[in-house]
């Protein structure tokens, strides 16, 4: 264990540096909450930004923003014409990623929907909005649905992306109601010949999903 993480601390050091303005959403959240453990790394953050920027990708769908990291960095990487949806039903997270925005000069590519993502993406459908890069970081009960119909959202060549997919190492606990969930979502996704997938096993485990 010491050694994987000798090894994420090597490649952190040797990773580009998060932008001021996501450094100062993480300052922020540390002074307010508790718990900031869910904020991606910015290894994952790097990887996602180079994914965004080298395709070319335009629209983006968040599901989960916390206090905005992720979010942010998503629309730092789209171009100008650019935009990032995210959902996102805590009122407290929504409050501060958005002082934390205040003075940033991406933040008028950001679309914030308060409202939980089982119930915001009919509206998505009904819109007929379709993403070139889509992040799932919701609740894990559901991240078989929003997989199954979000990949129908997704443009050809995309990449979708789904976060905690070791769920904790409980994928193999019985007992754990979610770990069994994730863990049937990881036999679906291998065997879903409308993809391909790569798990990389960074931090809670990451899949990346090409639309083929």
């Amino acid at each position: 264990m010491q050694e994987q993480k000798d090894i994420t601390q090597y490649s952190a050091e040797y990773t580009q540096e998060l932008s001021p303005t996501l450094k100062n959403i993480i300052s922020l959240a540390e002074k307010e909450l508790a718990y900031t453990d869910m904020f991606s790394s910015a290894i994952e953050l790097s990887l996602y930004q180079h994914i965004i920027t080298v395709s070319a990708y335009k629209t983006v769908l968040e599901l989960g923003m916390f206090c905005g990291l992720s979010t942010m960095a998503f629309a730092e990487a789209v171009p100008a014409d650019g935009s990032v949806l995210t959902i996102e039903p805590n009122g407290r997270y929504i409050d501060l990623a958005q002082r934390a925005w205040i003075h940033a000069p991406h933040a008028s590519k950001i679309e914030i929907r308060k409202n939980w993502a089982n119930l915001e993406i009919p509206n998505l459908i009904s819109e007929n909005r379709m993403f070139d890069f889509i992040f799932i970081d919701a609740d894990k009960d559901n991240y078989p649905v929003y997989y199954d119909i979000l990949l129908n959202r997704l443009n050809k060549n995309g990449t979708m992306v789904l976060d905690n997919m070791f769920w904790y190492g409980k994928t193999a606990d019985k007992s754990d109601k979610k770990g069994i969930v994730i863990q049937r979502l990881n036999e679906q996704i291998k065997q879903d010949e409308r993809v391909t997938a790569t798990f990389l096993p960074i931090r809670d485990g990451v899949v990346l999903i090409r639309k083929r």
